[in-house]
Protein backbone atom coordinates (compact mmCIF):
# COMPACT_ATOMS: atom_id res chain seq x y z
CA UNK A 1 0.00 0.00 0.00
CA UNK A 2 0.85 3.30 -0.35
CA UNK A 3 3.04 5.04 3.13
CA UNK A 4 4.16 8.29 1.61
CA UNK A 5 4.05 11.40 3.24
CA UNK A 6 5.40 14.70 4.54
CA UNK A 7 6.06 15.76 8.74
CA UNK A 8 6.52 19.20 9.95
CA UNK A 9 7.89 19.52 13.42
CA UNK A 10 6.34 21.63 15.49
CA UNK A 11 3.17 22.84 16.47
CA UNK A 12 0.52 22.65 13.62
CA UNK A 13 -1.67 25.46 15.14
CA UNK A 14 1.33 27.98 13.95
CA UNK A 15 1.84 26.71 10.51
CA UNK A 16 0.58 28.92 7.30
CA UNK A 17 -2.82 27.98 6.56
CA UNK A 18 -1.47 27.30 2.85
CA UNK A 19 1.09 25.08 4.36
CA UNK A 20 -1.43 23.13 6.37
CA UNK A 21 -3.78 22.74 2.93
CA UNK A 22 -1.00 21.30 1.46
CA UNK A 23 0.39 18.73 4.43
CA UNK A 24 -3.15 17.93 4.55
CA UNK A 25 -3.72 16.89 0.47
CA UNK A 26 -0.46 14.97 0.44
CA UNK A 27 -0.91 13.02 3.71
CA UNK A 28 -4.49 12.82 3.83
CA UNK A 29 -6.20 13.30 0.14
CA UNK A 30 -2.96 11.47 -1.62
CA UNK A 31 -3.15 8.00 0.31
CA UNK A 32 -7.04 8.57 -0.59
CA UNK A 33 -6.10 9.02 -4.28
CA UNK A 34 -3.85 5.94 -4.60
CA UNK A 35 -6.16 3.80 -2.50
CA UNK A 36 -9.23 4.58 -4.73
CA UNK A 37 -7.11 3.75 -7.86
CA UNK A 38 -5.71 0.83 -6.91
CA UNK A 39 -8.38 -1.40 -4.51
CA UNK A 40 -10.43 -1.99 -8.15
CA UNK A 41 -7.83 -3.69 -9.52
CA UNK A 42 -7.49 -6.45 -6.70
CA UNK A 43 -11.46 -7.16 -6.87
Amino acid sequence: MHHAGHMVLGAGEALPTRQRADLYDVNVLGTQRVSRAALPKFA
